[in-house]
């Protein structure tokens, strides 16, 4: 979405520079105003584009750390998957094929199935409850887009992992699922 805000942008800005670099008429007052917002525009466009990979650079390197950080200062706890419970959530969610109300409105006059996209969204977690030094925890991994019965094969498979606690930090070490 970024993306096509900052190309609308940078369009929008090159062509008022365009337009105003060759104007010399007087119906338009303060031209200059123009360049200037053109400019601003301009910048801000390329700003967008660029912001949004060097932060997510930035954040992907800290989760990094932080997951090496936790997996050699923290305590290694291994689990078997039998022990552990699968949560899952499936949903459809439906987009629509155009963005033309018009377009919408004449395809489902001639199929009402024509208007949207149907996608199946299937989504699961691991949990798993302890006792750690006589205190019940409960470990939740993060969400698996996978639905149930799929990671009920692969942990079968695999049949055990670690879950590296630091202090309140932990994490599933679910890497095998991504292979």
């Amino acid at each position: 979405m970024r993306y096509i805000i900052s190309t609308i942008l940078i369009v929008f800005a090159v062509l008022i520079l365009l337009f105003f670099s060759h104007y010399h008429g007087t119906i338009i007052p303060y031209p200059y105003l123009w360049v200037l917002a053109a400019i601003f525009a301009l910048g801000l466009g390329i700003f967008i584009i660029f912001r949004g990979s060097v932060f997510t650079k930035k954040e992907r390197q800290i989760i990094i750390e932080d997951f090496e950080e936790i997996k050699n200062s923290g305590t290694k706890i291994q689990v078997n998957f039998s022990d552990c419970t699968i949560k899952s959530n499936s949903f459809v969610e439906e987009k629509p094929r155009s963005s033309d109300y018009r377009v919408q409105s004449l395809d489902a006059i001639y199929d009402p199935n024509r208007t949207v996209i149907s996608k199946e969204v299937n989504q699961s977690i691991i949990v798993y409850d302890t006792v750690i030094d006589g205190e019940k925890k409960r470990f939740q991994s993060g969400i698996l887009n996978k639905d149930r019965i799929t990671l009920e094969f692969l942990l079968a498979n695999k049949r055990e992992t670690n879950i590296y606690l630091y202090q309140d930090k932990y994490f599933f070490d679910l890497d095998f699922l991504t292979e």
